[in-house]
């Protein structure tokens, strides 16, 4: 084997490598987005003092599965958060925050409109998500994430963000009145 013929497979696992750490990077600070909005959302009392946590659905499987598993016994707002992973097209009314991941063969409309009447806080990283009635959407920009929030939808569904929250957001959509 000659030096040219080991370089090109070395070459394509470091760059491989390089590729799924930066992958994990990014979904670990979607995570971090994730658990911070659990902490800056306020959902209805009638709805938040019954549950005995904030439970955190995840349609589907994806890589950032394992980046928000990790929030799985961290607390916000005084309550322990539980990660539930749920089959792709799935919404229930016991989410708080129903996350729905790029990449996933999912019906966005259909489950927006299933989380519509609930007091979900609905986020993904799909491009458009929050133009298409969805509350927040994550998004990637130059090796950073941001997000988007769509204030009608949030308030729709009962929930009230908090201004620092809302300061940081990349733009705020807003009722057209």
């Amino acid at each position: 084997m000659n030096s040219s013929s080991r370089f090109w497979p070395a070459l394509l696992l470091t760059l491989w490598s390089s590729w799924a750490e930066a992958q994990s990077a990014e979904d670990k600070l979607k995570a971090a987005f994730i658990y911070n909005f659990a902490k800056f959302i306020t959902w209805p009392a009638t709805v938040f003092d019954s549950r005995p946590a904030i439970t955190v659905c995840v349609l589907g499987t994806s890589p950032i599965t394992q980046a928000i598993a990790g929030m799985q016994g961290r607390s916000a707002q005084g309550k322990p958060i539980k990660i539930l992973n749920l089959p792709q097209n799935t919404a229930t009314p016991s989410c708080d925050i129903t996350f729905i991941p790029k990449g996933e063969r999912v019906d966005i409309s259909a489950i927006l409109a299933t989380s519509r009447n609930t007091t979900a806080l609905t986020i993904s990283d799909v491009p458009g998500f929050a133009t298409s009635g969805g509350m927040i959407e994550l998004a990637s920009e130059d090796k950073r994430v941001a997000f988007d929030v769509n204030l009608q939808e949030l308030e729709r569904g009962g929930l009230r963000v908090s201004p620092q929250l809302l300061k940081v957001a990349r733009t705020v959509q807003v009722a057209k009145r």
